[in-house]
């Protein structure tokens, strides 16, 4: 039934598939709310909301309303798009998670640790292989002790929605760091889990339970001092080479693939220059480029 260009739908049209499989109903709080975390004004998040909502048909994904949601941003706000698509910016960052694993690893380096990536770490049982080893920046008490937190961390990478961490990688994550004690005693480690997605309720359980920090979507260890991934990413404004909304998927990939992990490292560099170091095509490095001034302006 349409009044005047607006469509009304029923409750049951209202409900919309999760990447999960689940439905649930639309919510439109929800959506305001990923548009005034990403920087939109809460009149600007209404207004987008409120057309979107106009659209929506039974059956339509979650999915499907996130890339209409930053259709409509890239037409007022670059920059808002680019960090409303953060979430899908990590996905991007490779199928294995390779990439992600040495991501993080430099994320964590801007925040003072000093980080090594897939070290081979004999336990009393046992070799592992250890996705980052992490040494905690020292603070004044832990100096005078004279004892470094080194963290043994745990990368669970996911390149699809829906798709959650459980409390199987935290209970892994743990039993390794308990093998690695008892074969290199005398050497505190901590368990680091860390992933691009959410926990499940278990996983959290775990954690909290057992010690074991977890940084996921979301989500911070109760009780610490760490954020969860996306306020550790924008604190510093540690966005990934792969957050540009309009850039093609092929030159997203490209930029992941040049060995620059963060999209600040673009900064002072022309249109021309972005095609050329990445091989990328007109249009993509002009995407680049507008992105890059959007979110950090002119100036390093």
């Amino acid at each position: 039934m349409t009044l005047r260009g607006f469509r009304f739908v029923s409750d049951k049209a209202m409900q919309v598939t999760k990447a999960s499989g689940e439905r649930e109903r639309y919510a439109p709080a929800k959506v305001m709310e990923s548009l005034t975390r990403s920087g939109v004004s809460p009149d600007e998040a209404k207004r987008i909301e409120r057309s979107i909502a106009r659209e929506i048909t039974p059956g339509d994904s979650t999915t499907e309303l996130f890339e209409r949601v930053r259709k409509r941003l890239m037409e007022t706000d670059i920059a808002g798009a680019a960090r409303y698509s953060l979430k899908q910016a990590i996905m991007e960052l490779g199928p294995e998670g390779y990439y992600f694993e040495r991501y993080v690893a430099h994320v964590l380096e801007k925040y003072g640790y000093r980080t090594k990536t897939n070290q081979m770490t004999q336990g009393a049982c046992v070799s592992h292989e250890i996705d980052i080893v992490a040494e905690e920046p020292m603070s004044k008490e832990k100096h005078s002790a004279g004892i470094p937190v080194t963290y043994l961390i745990e990368v669970k990478y996911h390149n699809a929605r829906g798709v959650k961490t459980d409390v199987k990688e935290a209970m892994y994550a743990y039993a390794r760091v308990l093998d690695v004690q008892e074969g290199r005693k005398g050497v505190p480690y901590g368990t680091w889990l860390v992933t691009n997605t959410k926990f499940t309720e278990n996983a959290k359980r775990y954690g909290a339970c057992r010690g074991v920090r977890l940084t996921g979507w979301r989500h911070a260890h109760p009780g610490g001092t760490e954020e969860s991934l996306e306020r550790l990413i924008e604190h510093w404004g540690l966005y990934p080479v792969t957050i540009f909304p309009g850039v093609s998927r092929a030159g997203r990939i490209a930029l992941a693939d040049g060995g620059v992990y963060f999209a600040y490292e673009l900064l002072g560099k022309d249109a021309r220059e972005l095609q050329k170091r990445f091989g990328i095509t007109e249009h993509d490095a002009a995407g680049v480029y507008a992105g890059v001034t959007a979110l950090f302006g002119t100036h390093a």
